[in-house]
């Protein structure tokens, strides 16, 4: 059952890499490739844990930078902080 596992991971990985050439959804069954070969390895699963952590705090950040307002800019294009 591991060796099928393995081999549906690396098929699903491989069709998954493929998909990234063409139109498809070549991200989606790249992590499903990835998530069958994470419940047969620690190393995988240590892998797919850490990049998630990073892919949130990436997502955190660019999404808390677009809501930054600069000093003296209003969020509201007829008014301004100066003519309250």
């Amino acid at each position: 059952m591991k060796t099928v596992k393995l081999l549906l991971g690396i098929l699903l990985i491989s069709v998954g890499i493929f998909l990234l050439a063409v139109p498809g959804p070549g991200l989606l069954v790249v992590f499903a490739g990835l998530g069958v070969l994470a419940s047969e390895s620690r190393g995988v699963a240590h892998l797919l844990d850490r990049s998630e952590i990073f892919a949130r705090n990436w997502w955190h950040k660019t999404r808390n930078r677009r809501r930054e307002v600069p000093p003296g800019k209003s969020i509201h294009p007829r008014r301004t902080r100066k003519g309250r």
